[in-house]
Parts: structure tokens; sequence; C-alpha cells
């Protein structure tokens, strides 16, 4: 009779010590991951700027930078002369009408050019 009374006792202990161990075991909460727009450091509210300016031509998506030929964020005297040597240097109407398509979109985008 002590054997079986050692051998309840012994299963109440290690099952009320699995119960208090997975209890306590908290669960790790999903991750917020943040994918929008950063904050710049130092600015209350304000947003990055897009660089990129993407525009529709032909049913196509196209980045008008890369259409100029010229980096992202360019200046406005920068992109006037990619836009003239664009137009001088396009050898059909399509590339003409690209380019110019690009830069209304540029100009669209910052408000002036």
């Amino acid at each position: 009779m002590n054997i079986n009374r050692f051998v309840l006792f012994n299963a109440f202990i290690v099952i009320l010590l699995i119960y208090v161990i997975f209890r306590s075991r908290k669960r790790p909460q999903p991750a917020k991951f943040d994918f929008g727009p950063k904050r710049l450091d130092g600015a209350a509210g304000r947003r990055e700027r897009e660089l990129n300016c993407f525009f529709d031509y032909q049913g196509e998506k196209l980045d008008a930078y890369e259409v100029l030929d010229v980096p992202a964020g360019a200046p406005d005297d920068l992109v006037r002369d990619a836009l003239r040597r664009s137009l001088s240097g396009a050898r059909d109407a399509a590339s003409r009408s690209r380019a110019q398509a690009a830069f209304d979109a540029l100009r669209a985008q910052r408000g002036s050019l």
C-alpha cells in the first residue's frame, strides 16, 4: 500500500510541475512591422520625400528619372538639361513624346520646373 501512495504522490507532483512550467511560459507576441514611409530623425510628423516619379506611358509604368537618364531627386536645371538632350537626340516621335511625358510627370510631382 505504501508503494501505491508513493507512486500516486510522485505522479501528482510531476503533473503539478508540468502544469506550472507550461502555464508560466509566455507566448511570444507577433512582431509589428511598419513598412510605410519612415519619419526623418528630428522631424515632427514629416515623412520622407519619395524620390522616384512613376508615370504611365502607353500602358507601361516608367520612372521619369530613368527615362531622362538623371539620378532620382536631381535638381531642376539638370532635369531641364536632360529633357533638352533627350529631345534633341531623339530619332523618332515616340522617344520625344516619352521624354516629354516624363518631364510633365516630374513637373506635376514637384509643382515647378
